[in-house]
């Protein structure tokens, strides 16, 4: 019973304390009302009624946040529609010009007798083309318009010389000068120095010669077909030079491939009196295999054809038709080598093959002025620059 009454005592004091707060907030509420009817209307923050709002009467419609907001926002679009006008004019220029140089599209022209074609889809439709140089150089393109006109020739004249004297010959002359002062690594290609590469003649008999050392060099990756056959005067006239070449390529296996019976026979026979040939053919292999022609596509004869194993798989590539000294054929080979990244574009610079295989200096200074040289002194002198490398 004590804690009935103990509890009943609690909830009534509880309920006592929130009506005296609620009371309390009731008479606040009074005076602020009583304190708005004073002035004759009911204000305040409870009544929605805000000081610093601007009510529409005192509103400059040309001073306002918003119109000034909505004057700024049109100014922006349109500056922005501009220039959205300008870059699709821009836009449409550049497609003009793409289309015109990358994908010109194809254009109706009138002939003579009024009939409408495809300008250069017949010879009957001919119209002169401009490349895109001489659309970019009027000179050259009103003179490809009149071709005939001595006039408009001797302005594209004039034209060129000033472009051949102001910027290809300097040129020429700077790329010269960059491979003569720094060698490879200005220029990693070969026979890129005219100085070794042409020097009296004996530049190419040294390139020939050592295009035949790196042929052989190489002889494990490669083999050779030599095709005879279809073309007799052709095989006959070649015959020499296909024997040395054959006989000077020692670490190559070659085949000579004959169309026929007769056509090897007419080999064999010249052989007889032909030491070449007789050298080349005594360490190759001949076979007849007239399929073998088709199988390689064949067309003429002589035909050298360069075989090659990479990555699992058989690759064959003509690399030489007709008449071709040991140097030419050999030299067919090397390129062969370079496009199967075999050899590297440099390796056989000018001044590296004087270097390494030229023994020309001493023949030179005899012929020319009867001068005995050191060879041996010479070929020291060859010994410790090689070492010094």
């Amino acid at each position: 019973m004590l804690l009935m009454l103990k509890d009943t005592k609690a909830r009534f004091t509880c309920a006592l304390n929130k009506g005296v707060l609620f009371s309390a907030l009731i008479v606040s509420l009074s005076l602020s009302s009583l304190s708005a009817k004073d002035k004759g209307h009911e204000t305040g923050w409870n009544f929605y009624h805000d000081k610093n709002i601007t009510t529409q009467d005192n509103i400059d419609p040309l001073r306002s946040p918003t119109s000034l907001k909505n004057a700024n926002a049109l100014k922006l679009l349109e500056a922005i529609l501009k220039e959205n006008q300008d870059q699709t004019k821009i836009q449409t220029k550049i497609l003009a010009i793409l289309q015109d140089s990358m994908d010109p599209q194809p254009k109706l022209i009138t002939k003579k007798d009024g009939t409408k074609c495809i300008a250069n889809s017949s010879a009957d439709c001919y119209v002169s083309p401009k490349t895109v140089f001489a659309k970019s150089v009027p000179a050259l393109g009103s003179w490809i318009d009149d071709p005939g006109n001595v006039e408009k020739a001797a302005v594209y004249s004039k034209w060129q010389a000033k472009h051949f004297s102001t910027t290809v010959f300097p040129m020429g002359y700077s790329l010269q000068f960059a491979n003569e002062q720094f060698g490879t690594d200005a220029n990693p290609l070969d026979y890129g120095q005219p100085g070794f590469d042409s020097a009296t003649g004996a530049g190419g008999v040294l390139r020939n010669n050592r295009a035949l050392k790196v042929a052989n060099k190489h002889g494990k990756h490669y083999q050779l077909l030599i095709f005879l056959g279809k073309n007799i005067d052709a095989d006959i006239y070649s015959f020499d030079n296909l024997g040395r070449l054959a006989s000077g390529l020692t670490n190559v296996k070659i085949t000579f491939v004959y169309y026929d019976k007769t056509n090897k026979m007419v080999a064999d026979e010249t052989a007889k009196w032909l030491p070449a040939l007789k050298k080349g053919l005594s360490r190759s292999k001949s076979i007849v295999n007239k399929k073998a022609f088709d199988t390689y596509g064949i067309y003429t004869t002589p035909s050298v054809v360069a075989v090659i194993q990479k990555e699992g798989k058989v690759k064959a590539q003509t690399i030489a038709t007709g008449r071709k000294g040991p140097g030419g054929y050999s030299e067919r080979i090397k390129q062969f080598l370079k496009l199967e990244g075999i050899i590297k574009f440099g390796d056989e610079a000018g001044y590296k093959v004087w270097k390494e295989d030229s023994n020309y200096a001493t023949k030179y200074i005899k012929n020319n002025y009867n001068i005995d040289l050191n060879q041996t002194l010479i070929n020291s002198i060859k010994k410790n620059q090689k070492d010094n490398e």
